[in-house]
């Protein structure tokens, strides 16, 4: 029986073993789940500081408190409020300006362009 015993106790060491391998695996999985959720928060938010217009990234996430921002698949953003931000340091963003649309015509420049063309090969003729 003192071998079987001695078995049985190696087996029951192993056991043992391998249970604070996974204990101490599944710590490390966490911390590193923690940190991909980190990442993809602060993503996502200066994302959403590039989309404001945002000059400065790290400032501008430098005045925002991450722990208060939620990541949530539907909604996108919860607990981001870069209008204070705005308020607090408006040199950080850029104002967004109203670009008008022209009709894309350049009738008037190619004719004077032809014209001086024109006035260049007859001063060529001489």
């Amino acid at each position: 029986m003192g071998l079987g015993s001695q078995a049985a106790g190696k087996i029951l060491d192993a056991f043992e073993a391998v249970q604070a391998e996974k204990e101490t695996l599944a710590a490390e999985k966490a911390a590193l789940e923690g940190e991909l959720e980190d990442a993809r928060r602060t993503s996502a938010v200066e994302k959403a500081i590039w989309e404001a217009g945002g000059k400065n990234s790290r400032a501008i996430l430098a005045l925002i408190d991450l722990s208060n921002v939620r990541l949530d698949g539907k909604n996108g953003l919860e607990g981001l409020d870069l209008e204070a931000v705005k308020a607090e340091a408006p040199y950080l963003f850029t104002e967004k300006e109203e670009r008008t649309r022209g009709t894309g015509t350049t009738r008037g420049q190619k004719r004077k362009e032809s014209e001086i063309s024109e006035a260049f090969r007859r001063g060529l003729r001489r």
